[in-house]
């Protein structure tokens, strides 16, 4: 018992000297962690690793109504565990009324993605509390400059790779809709028979707040984002041009689900260099002694009628965002020997190809647990 004491004793002592030292001189014992291929987070084991991922699907049940619940209409929300940080999201579908100005500009472009999905398609949010991580200085009240940021980062990304046609949230009029092959055929196309102005059109807000942050804030939120569209289903609704409101069908029946006309399946991922080390999604002690970043997001192509999965799918560079020099040494250079990779500094292009190659693996193995969970989703469904 007084070995066991002792031992308990030495353990606190040595992890009190350890956190001394992290805070008296960060850089010294980061270095000596990465000396020996380790990582100061107890997330991930080595400069190489991604740490782990775990999700849940519809885990506030209050955000959908209880006659959806019994139709098996599952809440739009997601909770996401990357790491150390853990984040919680909840879809908030709401109808907006777009100007003739915004809605001709819109529905004149629809042949690029890019310039109609930003205007309020999704709208991301990021609540980061001091009680998500009282190491960091976050306040109560206006979101701070790293949660503004993050948020940014986040709608350029999935304006970058929008997982969906935004034109498949816009809501037709009755007069298209009175004609069934029509009304399909607006409802794909988002037009409104009025001259090609949207009247109404769905904008779903993604409320992101933070349980628990130590880095890796970028790629937790993107996927909680991801994985609760997913789960978005919408009623049936027309607008109705002689009461200028949109009439939505109270059926549980009539409700579409957004997963369904998803075209690709976007993921964010992030790595640091600290002092010629290459970091695979930094911690948040980290972040603050790297001298260059990268973020970037591919994406998964969803092929309808094919017979291949999304995870069997090439995944395609959608956004990309770099800060500071870009030179490792502790990563294979694919360009050199011939394409065989010999160990040397990774520089520029060719160190964005292999984050991009690492990045790939991870998000296959994600978008695999994503598949899973919604798979146990459906047959909890089919036997409530």
């Amino acid at each position: 018992m007084a070995a066991t004491a002792a031992t308990t004793a030495a353990a606190t002592g040595s992890s009190n000297a350890s956190a001394l030292l992290a805070r008296l001189h960060p850089e010294l014992y980061l270095s000596n962690h990465l000396a020996h291929s380790s990582r100061s987070s107890s997330s991930t084991s080595s400069p190489l690793t991604f740490p782990q991922v775990d999700l849940n699907l519809g885990p506030i049940s209050s955000s959908s109504s209880s006659a959806n619940r019994t139709a098996g209409i599952p809440s739009p929300s997601a909770l996401v565990k990357y790491g150390s940080t853990t984040v919680i999201c909840n879809i908030t579908p709401s109808i907006v009324y777009p100007s003739a100005a915004e809605s001709s500009s819109s529905s004149s472009s629809s042949s690029s993605r890019a310039s109609s999905s930003s205007s309020s398609t999704i709208i991301p949010s990021i609540s980061l509390t001091p009680l998500s991580s009282p190491s960091n200085d976050f306040k109560s009240g206006a979101p701070s400059n790293y949660a503004q940021a993050t948020t940014e980062r986040l709608f350029s990304f999935l304006d970058a790779a929008m997982p969906f046609e935004p034109s498949v949230l816009h809501i037709p009029t009755d007069l298209v809709a009175a004609d069934d092959s029509a009304g399909k055929e607006a409802v794909q196309s988002g037009s409104s028979g009025s001259g090609g102005r949207v009247r109404a059109k769905w904008t779903l807000f993604a409320d992101c707040v933070v349980i628990g942050f130590d880095g890796a804030l970028l790629e937790t939120c993107m996927l909680a984002i991801i994985a609760a569209l997913r789960q978005v289903h919408l009623p049936k609704a027309v607008y109705s041009m002689d009461e200028n409101v949109v009439i939505a069908s109270p059926s549980a029946a009539d409700y579409w689900s957004l997963k369904s006309k998803m075209t690709s399946l976007p993921l964010a991922f992030s790595m640091g260099i600290y002092k010629g080390t290459l970091l695979l999604t930094p911690s948040s002690f980290e972040s603050d002694l790297l001298s260059s970043c990268i973020q970037l997001s591919l994406s998964y192509p969803n092929t309808a009628g094919s017979s291949t999965t999304l995870q069997q799918q090439k995944p395609v560079l959608s956004a990309l965002h770099s800060t500071g020099p870009l030179s490792a040494t502790n990563v294979k250079n694919t360009s050199a020997g011939g394409g065989t990779g010999t160990v040397g500094a990774a520089e520029d292009e060719d160190l964005i190809a292999v984050c991009v190659q690492m990045a790939a693996v991870k998000g296959a193995e994600i978008v695999r647990l994503m598949e899973g969970k919604e798979e146990e989703l459906l047959k909890l469904a089919r036997g409530a």
